[in-house]
């Protein structure tokens, strides 16, 4: 190992050498880099120099390799990808040894596993923080932690998640929401969603939980609805089924939260349970703080 040649390589020039090289140009090579043309220009230089070669040959519209960068650019880009994803395991590992553990949710979880229950379970381990992320949906709340922007999510359905377990937690009622008022729902102790598709539709936007289980239960029924409005938060759904504007599918724990005066509340039928679990990041190995919120979780759920 050369010693005084290490010294002498900077990992800005082989990142503009890369850059550049990928790129194809000097001006989306400065632009991915958000530094000046004339810069990238001093570090080839530079890096030209100090190893006695010229690697790019450039034109007034192109920049093309010469035999000695295409040598040293399959090198480069192999140490770039090592040093980078080595830094980026180190610090991942680093942070899952602290003992924070970023956990979330979204609000209608509360109903099972309310913010009383996460005290307990902070006193007792009083050397874990748990600082918790609420989202308004189950696909956002996923994201955090897909991102590693969290490290475990309590969330409706069973996704996809990099390979790593769903773990069921309990199991989720969907409600039919009517208003009060309405002479068709008279009597009934439980209704279909082909009985509610005869009315107006109030319901969450695309890309939400509840919208891809009712656009899946629409699609196997060959059910055809009418939406108008389409409402991100529950508050907002049962504000229009209370005004008479349609009907609307929630499940039963975000009705336990919400005031439903002016509402119906009928089970809804032909309908299977939606699970709500655990998920993990998984892109890091799971710290054993986030391992004991997770079995806290289980713990606590079996007990109720």
């Amino acid at each position: 190992m050369d010693l005084a040649l290490l010294r002498r390589l900077s990992l800005n020039h082989l990142a503009t050498f890369i850059t550049i090289a990928e790129s194809g140009s000097f001006r989306s090579a400065a632009v991915r880099l958000n530094i000046s043309q004339s810069a990238l220009s001093v570090h080839i230089r530079q890096l030209e120099r100090m190893l006695e070669v010229k690697l790019l040959d450039r034109t007034t519209r192109s920049v093309a390799l010469t035999a000695e960068g295409y040598r040293l650019l399959p090198v480069a880009q192999m140490l770039a990808t090592e040093l980078t994803g080595t830094a980026k395991l180190l610090t991942e590992e680093a942070r899952a040894k602290k003992r924070i553990v970023r956990f979330a949710t979204v609000p209608f979880t509360l109903s099972r596993c309310p913010p009383d229950l996460l005290k307990t379970f902070c006193d007792r381990h009083p050397g874990i923080e748990v600082r918790l992320a609420i989202r308004e949906s189950s696909t956002m709340a996923e994201e955090l932690v897909k991102n590693g922007e969290a490290d475990i999510g309590l969330v409706y359905r069973k996704p996809e998640h990099d390979g790593r377990d769903f773990c069921a937690v309990f199991y989720e009622t969907l409600m039919a929401v009517v208003p009060a008022g309405e002479s068709a729902f008279a009597g009934m102790t439980g209704v279909t969603l082909r009985e509610l598709a005869r009315f107006p539709f109030v319901i969450q936007p695309e890309g939400t939980f509840m919208r891809e289980v009712l656009d899946s239960n629409f699609a196997s029924q060959n059910i055809e609805i009418r939406s108008d409005y389409a409402v991100l938060h529950a508050d907002g759904l049962i504000a229009l089924v209370r005004a008479g504007l349609g009907v609307a599918v929630l499940p039963a724990g975000v009705l336990s939260l919400l005031n439903v005066d002016g509402c119906r509340v009928i089970p809804l039928k032909e309908v299977s349970q939606q699970p709500v679990g655990l998920i993990l990041a998984p892109k890091v190995p799971s710290s054993t703080a986030t391992l004991a919120l997770r079995d806290f979780i289980l713990e606590t759920s079996r007990e109720h």
